[in-house]
């Protein structure tokens, strides 16, 4: 039998099972951790999105982020209207990133590379800000990456790849900005020799299909638009259009959620009053962007520069998850590309003895435990506490469905005092045991079994009252329930 070295038992095939298995675990850990009781509550953002997905028609009349949309509306319908249910659609598009991503950035830098970029890009508290919430924004990056990984098939001669590619970029048109991706990388396909070279040899079938599909997706985009101009303002992002200096605010601080957390910033996706800077991302990304520059005779690294700068500008006319969501797959790329760097300088450091190469690996383990500490620390800890990102989150939908499921009322109507349209489509949605509704005038004459009110509305001294709490709130008293009887 014959004996192995230590560098052979260390450097086998099989090595990449620790790699593989640290990444499904993180996806698993960081992507469904207390993914419905992290802050506890909803969003206005996710409130609305959540509430145009409760029917066919509404997804229909604004068809953004189709694929998240469809999803949670499955969801809806197997398991009823929750926190699990309105988050894990975006939870399952950050798994496909995930793996789009890995794929990738293995055809790019090479799979052990790879591997440690996208275990800490499923961990970065900037891409789990918008994984994890149920807007959608997480589809953006999907759609580019998908694009991308098409795109770098096609140069390696497989032509087939050119249908997916376009499909693709269909799936960026019904995205928030995916219009400014497309129009960069068309022209990007058509502007190089090479890239048009690799179109061509595509088979006839496939290139009618591919152009087929194209222009079925631009002609549904002009319909919808005429049907409902807000689709339109949705996919260029200009439904409020911002002064230049919120415009230039924008940009800086969706361009800086990758390497730092800045105070006074959106609370639905970030921390506020609190400042640092994540170096390990700034420091390898701007190594990343360095050697993509030095290399841009390669005209895939030049595409994705110029993407980038295109997708920054185009951040500046939003704030908050849609905004911040277009540069994480370039961040992602660019970061890979600086770690790539740093190992092979590092490698190069030292002799060919497998010994001292396997130790050089130490502190770079300890720097990788470092960062995901930190995001760790950042996401679960950091931002749910901020008493901005406590208020920016509302109990108030699962505080109603709750006392709507445990009454035990004889009519089983109850009304509920509120004027938020989302909330009041959500909550009918749900399955509950008293069914909702919403009166424009509270009259207790006319009124069925029970009335939920907000606080500060005029009480009735016939009524039995209760309040509903909610302890993470600034204002515990959250809603005030009356009822023609003591209700346990």
């Amino acid at each position: 039998m014959k004996t192995r070295t230590l560098k052979e038992l260390l450097l086998y095939n099989y090595r990449y099972w620790f790699g593989y298995s640290i990444v499904v675990g993180f996806i698993v850990y960081f992507l469904g951790w207390q993914i419905g009781s992290l802050q506890g509550g909803i969003s206005q953002p996710e409130l609305a999105a959540a509430a145009r997905h409760t029917s066919v028609a509404e997804i229909v009349k604004l068809p953004i982020y189709p694929l998240h949309s469809l999803l949670q509306f499955l969801s809806f319908k197997l398991f009823d209207i929750n926190l699990l249910t309105i988050r894990i659609s975006g939870s399952l598009l950050g798994l496909f990133v995930a793996f789009t991503l890995y794929s990738l950035l293995k055809r790019w830098f090479g799979k052990p590379t790879a591997l440690l970029s996208t275990a800490i890009f499923i961990s970065a508290d900037w891409f789990l800000s918008i994984a994890r919430l149920g807007t959608g924004g997480i589809e953006f990056s999907f759609w580019l990456c998908l694009a991308l990984l098409c795109f770098t098939k096609l140069l390696e001669h497989r032509t087939k790849w050119l249908l997916l590619y376009v499909f693709s970029l269909a799936g960026l048109l019904f995205a928030p900005f995916g219009i400014y991706a497309v129009i960069t990388l068309i022209v990007s396909l058509f502007a190089c020799r090479v890239f048009r070279e690799r179109t061509q040899q595509a088979p006839l079938l496939i290139k009618v299909l591919s152009v087929g599909l194209l222009l079925t997706s631009v002609g549904l985009i002009i319909y919808t638009s005429i049907q409902n101009v807000e689709f339109i303002k949705n996919l260029l992002g200009i439904q409020n259009l911002p002064t230049v200096g919120e415009y230039v605010k924008n940009a800086f601080g969706n361009m800086s959620s990758v390497v730092a957390v800045l105070p006074n910033a959106n609370p639905v996706i970030s921390p506020t009053g609190i400042f640092f800077i994540r170096f390990f991302e700034l420091i390898f990304i701007l190594f990343g962007v360095i050697m993509f520059w030095r290399t841009r005779v390669n005209r895939l690294n030049l595409t994705v520069l110029v993407l980038s700068i295109v997708l920054v500008l185009a951040s500046g006319l939003s704030a908050g998850s849609r905004g911040g969501g277009l540069v994480l797959i370039p961040a992602a790329i660019f970061m890979t590309a600086g770690i790539r760097h740093l190992v092979h300088r590092w490698q190069r450091t030292f002799p060919k003895n497998p010994y001292a190469r396997v130790g050089a690996y130490v502190p770079m383990a300890l720097l990788f435990i470092s960062v995901v500490s930190l995001h760790y620390v950042s996401y679960f800890q950091l931002w749910p506490n901020q008493p901005t990102t406590q208020a920016a989150f509302s109990r108030d939908f699962m505080l109603a469905k709750t006392e709507l499921n445990k009454a035990d009322y004889a009519q089983k109507q109850c009304f509920v005092e509120s004027t938020d349209q989302s909330f009041n489509r959500l909550l009918v949605a749900a399955n509950t045991v008293c069914t909702p509704y919403f009166p424009q005038s509270t009259i207790s004459q006319k009124l069925p079994e029970a009335l939920l009110v907000k606080p500060g509305s005029p009480l009735i001294s016939t009524r039995t009252k209760r309040v509903l709490t909610s302890d993470a709130s600034t204002d515990n008293i959250r809603w005030i329930v009356l009822s023609n009887k003591a209700v346990n």
